[in-house]
């Protein structure tokens, strides 16, 4: 599984302007996928990281 981050993404979504509140309500529905990959990678690291540890020192 790979994914490339582009902070052209970040960019795009964050700069969005948002003037009336249904589309306020969508711009934080959107900006918030950014975040998907960082999260889903540190749960990753974290399942591999913690046995990998609780092994080394049994």
């Amino acid at each position: 599984m790979s994914f490339q981050f582009k902070p052209s993404d970040l960019a795009d979504s964050t700069l969005v302007p948002v003037p009336s509140s249904p589309q306020k309500k969508e711009f934080e529905l959107s900006s918030g996928w950014w975040m998907l990959p960082l999260l889903s990678s540190g749960a990753l690291f974290w399942f591999w990281f913690v046995p990998t540890v609780a092994q080394n020192l049994s």
